[in-house]
């Protein structure tokens, strides 16, 4: 509705009726936003949930991409597989895989695709074994509970329940990975190594190889726009509840990966989910809390559970401007950029403003200092989810765009350029800029004005809509 499209109400009866007042979500099941009583239809029977359930389709331009791209629904999966099989083919035919966890999220997600008759496997992913921990239980959370969980699900919906085993691969793609990254001085997310090197490759694999599948699905809140013209590359897209939206952690999830991958619930909100599955009667999971932290940590401090893999190494805690040691840490693998030095003895606060891996120095400012700040990054390779925008072909080109650092973060303008080259020197606190980039065609502090002062109009605009009363205008 908010993007000018003619919504078709296509209830029937009293529900109807009801339903007025239903906000309504461009590309996404009406049953979304429906409350008690569309989530009471959503869960009983495929051909109830036709009845109180609507698709509007949603175009998704691209300036470098005229062709239009429409948002995946599980009713579109139909006619994306009948288009590539050259034959009418129904839900029963499609075989999708879906990753039960023991969550409400991956609950719903399979119970969605069995009422809207799918061939449906569930599975349940081993991915870390405790028990090669040697450290009280109690901190480890609860997988076993996890898996009783799934089993009770997949019971529930009259579904066999399948396991897959990935702790081999889990170690050494993801955790091997994150014990490397610290020990260099970075900081992984081992969420976004999961789903790229197990959840979104080994577990794709092994679910195509095993059963044939067509589709892999998982409970992730996030979407998928399929091209106009079949076989063409895919685009990744945040799910409709921001507060729970997960594009973040897929970001470098490859291609081929995507094009095979459902996401239920992306134009869902948690709180239906989560009211859909009281009304199907998933009691063991409809008011389980959501899983946070990482799996293998459990309950414990991160640093504490570092330190059973991390050697302690003891170094100099100086001043960002004096270069005057303050303190002794315990180990630069215990720290990040931007992190507050929390030890006794310091009359004031101080953050980590850079860190000298060669030298075991972490070089810490007080809040505020402008040290704790950039307006420029310098990274190294890049993974592109569909291609390499054009902008980007050429070194001396800048591609304006938005960017986040974290997840829920609200992306913010930027501007990319390609160096051919980057000179490296010994890590010092503050980021270094290149010594001969090639001259752009436009500076970047040129582009960083324009595009700032483009947004600042733009927000200029929407206040002054809003404060007449008329709907801003909104982007698909």
């Amino acid at each position: 509705r908010d993007a000018g499209f003619t919504v078709l109400r296509t209830f029937g009866g009293d529900v109807g009726h009801r339903a007025l007042g239903v906000r309504f979500t461009v590309g996404s099941p009406l049953y979304a936003y429906g409350g008690p009583v569309l989530a009471r239809r959503a869960v009983s029977t495929a051909t109830q949930r036709a009845r109180t359930t609507a698709t509007v389709p949603a175009a998704v331009h691209h300036q470098d991409h005229p062709l239009p791209f429409n948002v995946r629904t599980l009713e579109s999966i139909i006619q994306l597989e009948t288009v590539k099989r050259g034959t009418p083919t129904k839900a029963r035919d499609i075989k999708v895989v879906v990753g039960l966890s023991g969550g409400v999220d991956s609950a719903v997600s399979a119970m969605l695709l069995r009422d809207a008759g799918f061939t449906v496997y569930p599975v349940y992913m081993r991915n870390w074994d405790s028990n090669d921990e040697q450290v009280d239980r109690k901190y480890l959370g609860c997988p076993e509970q996890d898996y009783k969980d799934a089993q009770a699900v997949a019971k529930h919906l009259q579904l066999p329940l399948y396991q897959m085993d990935f702790v081999p691969e889990y170690w050494e793609n993801v955790f091997t990975d994150l014990i490397d990254g610290y020990q260099r001085g970075n900081t992984p997310n081992p969420d976004v190594l999961c789903n790229r090197e197990i959840k979104f490759n080994h577990f794709h694999h092994a679910a195509i190889k095993q059963f044939g599948a067509s589709y892999v699905a998982t409970g992730h809140y996030a979407r998928i726009a399929d091209p106009v013209v079949p076989d063409s590359d895919v685009r990744l897209l945040r799910s409709i509840d921001r507060s729970k939206d997960q594009s973040y952690f897929l970001s470098q999830v490859k291609q081929d990966a995507l094009r095979r991958s459902l996401f239920p619930l992306g134009a869902m909100c948690k709180n239906n989910v989560r009211q859909i599955a009281k009304e199907a009667g998933l009691i063991s999971v409809a008011a389980k809390p959501d899983s946070t932290g990482v799996c293998f940590v459990g309950a414990r401090k991160f640093s504490d559970f570092l330190r059973r893999y991390i050697q302690e190494k003891p170094g100099d805690i100086r001043h960002i401007d004096t270069k005057e040691t303050i303190g002794i840490h315990n180990g630069i693998s215990f720290y990040t950029i931007g992190q507050r030095i929390r030890k006794g003895g310091f009359l004031d606060r101080y953050f980590v403003a850079g860190k000298n891996v060669q030298k075991n120095i972490i070089y810490v400012a007080p809040p505020g200092h402008s040290s704790l700040y950039t307006d420029h990054i310098v990274t190294g390779s890049m993974h592109w989810i569909s291609s390499t925008p054009p902008e980007l072909k050429e070194p001396n080109n800048l591609l304006q765009c938005e960017y986040r650092i974290r997840n829920l973060e609200e992306p913010a303008l930027c501007a990319v350029h390609r160096y051919t080259s980057i000179a490296t020197t010994t890590p010092t606190p503050t980021p270094t800029p290149p010594t001969t980039p090639p001259t752009p065609l436009t500076t970047l502090s040129d582009i960083m004005h324009n595009t700032q002062q483009q947004h600042q109009q733009q927000q200029l605009q929407r206040r002054k809509a809003v404060q007449s009363g008329a709907r801003p205008n909104k982007q698909p």
